[in-house]
């Protein structure tokens, strides 16, 4: 199976731009070639797909965007709300707003690389902010973890599953 991970999320630009990263935990065994060279990864093998004109965008991710109308960031996994569960509430850490909560894993594998997307909406709902932030911890089968994301004032939010890989068992970790 193939694990596919978007290390960015692009907004404007062509296919010509993307680059894939194909490669495994060994040393050196990662390599950068286009997108079009999606189809040589052999399954088993990480996938990461890049836009390189945007990597410095990416140092973004756990930092609060503004968003432009019709520019909302979306999961990049369709569906993640049959293996996810979200409970979170507001509050407050030393004057800065946060959401606090649990993120649930309800699949039978482990879940690894697991980001977050927060959105910070106004009276009308309209999306005003967004916020894709890591994790951190792989999140075991039928199981869940805490996580907890400071956040810029909104009237309310919204938090969904950004983007998040399977951790099988015979996967060799890095």
């Amino acid at each position: 199976m193939r694990a596919v991970s978007i290390l960015g999320a692009v907004t404007s630009g062509t296919a010509h731009s993307l680059k894939v990263r194909i490669g495994d935990s060994s040393p050196g065994g990662e390599r950068v070639q286009p997108l079009e060279d999606l189809h040589r990864a052999r399954p088993g093998r990480r996938v990461r797909i890049v836009d390189e004109r945007s990597l410095a965008g990416c140092s973004a991710v756990g930092t609060t965007m503004p968003v432009t109308p019709g520019h909302e960031l979306q999961p990049l996994s369709l569906g993640w709300q049959r293996y996810f569960d979200i409970d979170w509430h507001r509050g407050e850490r030393h004057g800065t707003p946060i959401l606090s909560g649990r993120v649930e894993n309800k699949y039978g594998e482990a879940a690894t690389n697991v980001q977050l997307l927060v959105d910070g909406l106004d009276a009308k709902g309209k999306v005003v902010t967004q916020k894709v932030t890591w994790l951190g911890d792989d999140i075991p089968a039928s199981n869940s973890t805490y996580f907890e994301v400071p956040v810029e004032a909104a009237s309310n939010y919204r938090v969904r599953v950004f983007a998040y890989d399977w951790l099988e068992t015979d996967w060799p970790r890095r």
